[in-house]
Formats: structure tokens, C-alpha cells, sequence
């Protein structure tokens, strides 16, 4: 008895810890050369929100390493991706 009680509860722990959220992927264009660490606020009225090309969102950071959005954060598993833009694109 013990024994399926353990294999329930297991199982019921499983399925509800494997719960996966999608959402919409992100592009973050990096300036070429920049190192060290990107800040993004999200919600700030006064921003601009998400540009969006081919169903994925594109953020592009400014040579600060400081963006702002109005966007909101999502949080969520997507295949975001990383680039590094040079000046003349």
C-alpha cells in the first residue's frame, strides 16, 4: 500500500513540476564589441514596446547596455537568440 501511495504521489509530482509556458521568442541585437552585463526594464510607459519581425520579438540594446520597453516581461520557455549587429547592420 505504501508502496503505490509512493508511486501516485511521485507520479502526480512529475506532472505537475514538467508543466511548460511558452512565449514568443526573442531577438537581442547586441552592438558589436559590447561586453559586460545588458539591463531591460520592462513596462515603462514612456518606452517604445517590442518591434516584431517573422513571429519573434527583436530587442535591440543601445551601446549603454541599458534598454527600456514598454513591453512586458514573459516569462516562459522560447529559443531566444543572441547577435551581435555591427554599425552598419
Amino acid at each position: 500500500m505504501t508502496s503505490l501511495r509512493f508511486r501516485v504521489l511521485s507520479l502526480a509530482l512529475l506532472l505537475t513540476g514538467c508543466s511548460l509556458t511558452f512565449r514568443t521568442p526573442l531577438d537581442v541585437l547586441i552592438p558589436d564589441g559590447y561586453t559586460g552585463w545588458i539591463r531591460v526594464e520592462y513596462g515603462v510607459a514612456s518606452a517604445q514596446p517590442y518591434a516584431t519581425e517573422n513571429g519573434r520579438h527583436v530587442l535591440k540594446i543601445p551601446p549603454s547596455g541599458f534598454a527600456r520597453t514598454s513591453s512586458s516581461f514573459e516569462p516562459g520557455y522560447a529559443a531566444d537568440t543572441y547577435y551581435y549587429v555591427t554599425s552598419d547592420g
